[in-house]
């Protein structure tokens, strides 16, 4: 294997996407390389401090419930009428879940919470008349399946299972409905992890570490082609209470805001930036009031940088 193909495989086996003979290669060519190793343990590094810096979503509380309640065993054999009425039960339910899901993706996302409140509840007002009118087609259902339709008083009370099932069934669906979004916002991670290595490493981008009085390591990459950069900290302290760090691309008249950011757990940060990197010639780092930092920077710099080929 030659130098060039080594430095291609690097990545990929960084994330476990070569082949076992690939792999194999690759380890006989790093034995022999000292600067393939160094290439592979400094994306090792960033893989770690990528997967630290995310937030860890525990699942629901009632998740269990849920999923305990889905697969209990069948209950012991019902007429067809009861079936005929909850598998109608079950349709409209599931109807209503779904369309409830589809047209929460179409309010606006500025609804206050008063407005959002009220559609909360027109939405229980209209299940619930769905629940009153299966109830009544179940006991209309079940009197026929006797072999002839009696009147039923209207004041008969639904059934109680009837209640817990319809229970059961919207949990489900909004149980459904959390992990579709919980799942939609897994992508969108694994999609900004993806663009993140992609730009570590791309052969345009460059690395620049920060230094100054900040504790930790704090580095910026930068890639001008694209117009994007990744900042990347570990064991850097939170700001005091109150106050976030805020990057500034320096190169202008004045300062411009890069970035407000806080530190992650264990002082792990990862935050993505846009920028037109070859306007600048060096950027800062300062602690500003929060949350959303200062229109100038208020303090004296506790980390700088110089930008590559930036203008002066």
């Amino acid at each position: 294997m030659t130098h060039a193909d080594a430095q291609e495989l690097i990545a990929a086996s960084v994330i476990s996407g070569l082949e076992p003979d690939e792999q194999r290669a690759l380890e006989a060519h790093l034995d022999g390389c000292a600067e393939c190793r160094q290439e592979l343990a400094r994306l090792l590094e960033v893989s770690a401090a990528m997967a630290a810096g995310l937030p860890q979503t525990p699942p629901p509380a009632a998740l269990r419930e849920a999923v305990m309640a889905a697969v209990r065993p069948a209950p012991a054999r019902r007429p067809a009428a009861v079936w005929f009425a909850v598998a109608a039960l079950g349709v409209i339910a599931g109807a209503m879940v779904q369309l409830a899901g589809r047209l929460s993706l179409l309010l606006p996302t500025d609804f206050d919470r008063a407005t959002r409140l009220a559609a909360l509840l027109v939405a229980v007002v209209v299940f619930g008349v769905v629940v009153a009118v299966v109830a009544r087609l179940f006991q209309l259902v079940t009197t026929a399946s006797s072999g002839r339709l009696q009147a039923v008083p209207a004041a008969r009370p639904t059934p109680l299972w009837l209640a817990v099932g319809t229970v059961i069934i919207v949990l489900l669906g909004a149980q459904v409905l959390l992990v579709q979004r919980q799942n939609a916002g897994l992508s969108a991670e694994l999609d900004q992890q993806s663009r993140l290595l992609a730009m570590l490493t791309s052969p345009t981008s460059t690395t620049i570490a920060l230094t100054g009085s900040a504790p930790g390591s704090v580095r910026l990459v930068v890639n001008v082609k694209v117009h994007e950069g990744v900042l990347i900290a570990n064991g850097l302290a939170s700001p005091t209470a109150g106050s976030v760090y805020q990057l500034w691309l320096l190169g202008g008249p004045k300062p411009e805001s890069g970035a407000v950011f806080s530190a992650g757990p264990q002082g792990t940060t990862i935050t993505v930036l846009g920028a037109d990197f070859s306007r600048y010639r060096a950027v800062a780092i300062t602690v500003e009031p929060g949350p959303r930092g200062s229109p100038q920077p208020t303090t004296t710099p506790i980390l700088t940088g110089r930008l590559p080929g930036g203008s002066a």
